[in-house]
C-alpha cells in the first residue's frame, strides 16, 4: 500500500498538480503566501470545494503554524500546486483520492481554530469517587473541512451536589498485547523512531527535525525491500516478521544496525556539521571505517549463509 502511495503521489507530482513529493517539511515558507492564496481560488471553483469558500476578508491569517522558513528543509511541505484540474474527472480514482487530501489540508488553514468544551465530574457512590468526563464542540472551525471526529463523549446536564441513579457492575477483563502493525503503522513508527533514545542531545534533534528511520522518500521503499526479502510478510492489514527475519534480528552480530541510537548519533553529528562543530571529513572517515569494521564482523559470522 505505500508503495502504490509513492506511486500516485509521483503521478500527481508528473502532473504538476502537486508539489515535489520527497519531503519530511510539515512547513511552507512565507515567500509561498501568495501561491497558497492563487491555489485556494482555484480550488474554490471547483464544484468539490466550492462548499468550503468564504469570503477571503472571513480567512484566518497565515501565521508561523504553516509558514516558517525556519522549519523548512530543502523542499516545502506537500500541497496542490497553482496547476489546478479544470475537473477532478481527469484524475484516476487514486490520484483524486490522494489530491482531496491535499486539497482539504490546504483548505483548513483558512478556516479558524475548532473549540470545544471540556467538562469533568467527580461523582460520589458509597464514598467512592468516579470520574466522568465529557466535551462539546462549540466551534466546529476547521473541522467544518471533512475533518469532524467520529465519536465525542458528552455528559447531560449535572449540577453541584444533586442526586441522580444509576446502574453499577463488575465486568472481568484481561489485558491484550499491542496490535500488530500495519503499514501505516510501521511508517509512522519510523518517523518517530528517535523518540526513545537516550542521548538526549540526539533525541531532541531527531523530534523537532522530524528524523527517523529512513526519510519520507525511502521508508516505503525499506518496507518494500523487507517484503521482497521475506523477511516480513501481511496477514490481512497486518504485518508479521517471519521465521526469517527473526533469525535475522536475533543472530545478527551488529547491534548497531538493529537500533536507532547510531541513527540519533550521525544525526547530530549531521546537525554539528552544517552549524560548523564537526569536520565534514572526519564524519566520512568514520563512516567509511564504521562500515568496513561490520563487513569484517558480519562476513566471518554463521548469519551470513541467510542474508540473501
Amino acid at each position: 500500500m505505500s508503495q502504490k502511495t509513492v506511486a500516485v503521489m509521483q503521478e500527481l507530482y508528473e502532473h504538476k498538480y502537486m508539489s515535489y513529493p520527497r519531503t519530511s517539511s510539515e512547513h511552507l515558507t512565507v515567500a509561498m503566501q501568495p501561491e497558497v492564496t492563487a491555489t485556494l481560488r482555484k480550488l474554490f471553483q471547483l464544484p468539490e470545494y466550492a462548499e468550503y469558500a468564504m469570503p477571503e476578508g472571513q480567512w484566518q491569517g497565515y501565521t508561523k503554524r504553516h509558514f516558517d522558513d525556519s522549519k523548512v528543509d530543502s523542499h516545502p511541505a506537500i500541497i496542490p500546486t497553482m496547476n489546478v484540474p479544470v475537473s477532478l474527472s481527469e484524475l484516476s480514482n487514486d490520484e483524486k483520492l490522494l489530491y482531496d487530501l491535499l486539497a482539504k489540508s490546504l483548505i483548513r488553514i483558512i478556516y479558524p481554530k475548532a473549540e470545544l468544551e471540556d467538562t469533568t465530574v467527580i461523582i460520589d457512590v458509597n464514598n467512592n469517587n468516579f470520574k466522568a468526563t465529557g466535551s462539546v464542540i462549540t466551534n466546529n472551525g476547521w473541522y467544518t473541512v471533512d475533518a469532524m471526529p467520529e465519536k465525542k463523549t458528552t455528559l447531560p446536564p449535572i449540577f453541584e451536589n444533586d442526586n441522580y441513579s444509576g446502574s453499577y457492575e463488575l465486568k472481568k477483563g484481561f489485558t491484550e498485547p499491542p496490535k500488530r502493525y500495519t503499514e501505516p503503522d510501521l511508517i509512522t513508527t519510523m518517523e518517530t523512531a528517535g523518540k526513545s533514545l537516550d542521548d538526549e542531545e540526539a533525541r531532541t534533534l531527531m523530534r523537532l527535525k522530524n528524523k527517523g528511520l529512513g526519510t519520507a522518500a525511502t521508508r516505503a521503499a525499506i518496507i518494500n525491500a523487507l517484503f521482497i526479502r521475506e523477511y516480513i510478510a501481511k496477514k490481512g492489514k497486518s504485518i508479521y516478521p517471519t521465521e526469517k527475519g527473526i533469525f535475522i534480528i536475533d543472530n545478527l552480530p551488529v547491534n548497531d544496525l538493529k537500533s536507532a541510537e547510531l541513527t540519533g548519533e550521525w544525526e547530530k553529528r549531521l546537525h554539528d556539521i552544517s552549524i560548523g562543530k564537526e569536520n565534514y571529513n572526519q564524519f566520512i572517515h568514520d563512516i567509511e571505517q564504521t562500515v568496513r569494521n561490520w563487513y569484517d564482523i558480519i562476513i566471518h559470522s554463521d548469519v551470513t549463509t541467510i542474508c540473501y
